[in-house]
């Protein structure tokens, strides 16, 4: 019976690792797509004609903010994984 606990702590310990490491890969992968469409939306933000100039500036600074910490967020996410 102890050697059963022994091995079974191990394998425990083993899993709870995998399992972290498999969620911080696929929080990375989301923010690493929330980024690539918030630079989308940006773009097209940026683009759109029929917008006032003032309401038009404010909302690119807005989404400029929102990008640099959503890169903020994966790169402190790749420093996790690693």
């Amino acid at each position: 019976p102890i050697l059963y606990y022994i091995v079974r702590g191990f394998q425990k310990k083993i899993s709870l690792r995998k399992n972290e490491h498999s969620e911080l890969t696929r929080r990375l992968d989301i923010s690493i797509k929330g980024v690539e469409q918030a630079k989308k939306e940006h773009d097209n933000l940026k683009n759109q004609k029929d917008l006032p100039e003032d309401f038009k500036a404010d909302a690119v600074k807005f989404m400029q903010q929102f990008i640099v910490a959503q890169e903020a967020q994966v790169e402190k996410l790749k420093k996790k994984i690693k």
